[in-house]
């Protein structure tokens, strides 16, 4: 049952943070002598389940996708989760080994409940995993699995590659496995929920959720928005964002941890509604500042501090609500310019630089995009009503043309 306190700080939060730091805990110790139930049968399990549960694969893969995990990161956790059970949450194994991630409470992984929760384990992997990828770039993907779980077969997760690239398929289809291209929303999923958010008109955070077997609820989560909001699933969390009445950003947040609800005025300067995305585990957010450049908003988990930029570069004040997403190892936004052509930034991690360019086109209503496959597509109504198409690939750079239709 959801419960609704708004407190200044989240334990869970901090613990993530602590994870992705590289804090010490007692699960990142070596425990070499640990067998994965998927290598030998433990003695106290019956039997280990021959072939994945569809339903813990499913869940791992969105939790990687909620915190924006890599390719490799995403690889890694469904290799350690087919060595470590078959992909099965297991209620033994070795030791106290539990779940679907063979989790030891007794290395400070978490309670048995806990651990038995697959959101919750697969969180607590995959925020180990995006650490060690930070910590050791050249490493592959079984590195990463092995460096996570410490166990004593370190090449048993190379071995699985050919299994765990075979679940990623099935629940992911033949694209790209990771969260590229995947904007914040004012609806969206977390588990098997599905979740709305609107500002009512007594001007607070309206929410809205649908539970299998229960049906439709809604909730109010309070405050004052300006324009509309946009969120994200994080991990175990639900995140949603807002303009402010005096143009700051306002965010609130609910963790599945019985901590609730959670609000924080992030300030800044927000004067049109933000747009959100999650790269590499950093929660991103952007917004019109006052003089109509872009203004931007990350947390950062390694450091639990929110950090704030402004992204100029454009020669005129952009128009409306811009609109984000990630692509590889860069962060893009796109917007309306003042004369109705795509504006675009983008940040590159190679260079940490923020690159602007007009594309052109025609842009008569605020854009949309996302990533298919490796082309970056951007759409928005053109004058005449139509439907303008602005496209980019890695062979042929940024092309336009126009879908026709009725936009309008």
């Amino acid at each position: 049952m959801r419960t609704t306190r708004l407190i200044a700080a989240a334990s869970s939060l901090l613990a993530t943070a602590a994870l992705l730091a590289g804090g010490q805990t007692a699960s990142a110790q070596p425990d070499a002598v640990r067998v994965p139930a998927g290598v030998a049968k433990p003695a106290n399990c019956s039997s280990i389940p021959p072939d994945r549960d569809l339903n813990v694969t499913t869940t791992v893969h969105q939790v990687g996708l909620d915190l924006g995990v890599s390719d490799k990161v995403m690889l890694a956790g469904f290799e350690t989760g087919w060595v470590e059970s078959h992909m099965n949450n297991l209620s033994c194994g070795d030791r106290d080994s539990l779940g679907v991630f063979q989790q030891r409470p007794s290395q400070g992984w978490g309670t048995p409940a806990q651990i038995m929760d697959v959101r919750y384990a697969a969180t607590q992997f995959f925020t180990r995993a995006i650490n060690s990828e930070r910590n050791h770039p050249g490493y592959s993907a079984d590195q990463i699995a092995w460096d996570v779980q410490r166990s004593c077969c370190p090449a048993a997760y190379a071995n699985a590659l050919g299994k765990a690239q075979s679940m990623l398929a099935e629940v992911a289809g033949s694209g790209p496995s990771n969260s590229d291209g995947i904007g914040g929303a004012r609806a969206y999923k977390w588990g098997d929920q599905q979740l709305i958010f609107s500002r009512g008109t007594d001007g607070a955070l309206h929410h809205w959720y649908w539970i299998p077997g229960q049906g439709t609820r809604s909730d109010s989560w309070a405050g004052t928005v300006v324009g509309e909001p946009t969120g994200f699933a994080y991990g175990n969390q639900e995140h949603v964002f807002a303009r402010g009445p005096n143009n700051t950003l306002l965010h609130w947040w609910w963790i599945d941890d019985g901590s609730g609800l959670h609000f924080a005025d992030w300030g800044g300067q927000a004067f049109s509604d933000p747009t959100t995305f999650v790269w590499n585990g950093q929660q991103h957010i952007f917004a019109k500042n006052s003089a109509g450049q872009l203004f931007h908003w990350f947390w950062d988990p390694t450091d639990l501090q929110v950090h704030t930029v402004n992204w100029n570069g454009a020669p005129g004040t952009f128009v409306g609500t811009p609109f984000g997403y990630s692509f590889g190892n860069q962060q893009h936004v796109v917007a309306r310019g003042p004369n109705n052509t795509l504006y675009h930034w983008w940040w590159d991690q190679g260079t940490g630089k923020v690159t602007f360019a007009d594309w052109g086109g025609q842009a008569y209503s605020d854009p949309v995009a996302f990533v298919y496959g490796d082309q970056q597509q951007i759409f928005a109504t053109s004058s005449k009503n139509t439907l303008y198409h602005w496209w980019w690939t890695p062979q042929e750079g940024g092309l336009q043309n126009d879908w026709g239709g009725n936009a309008s």
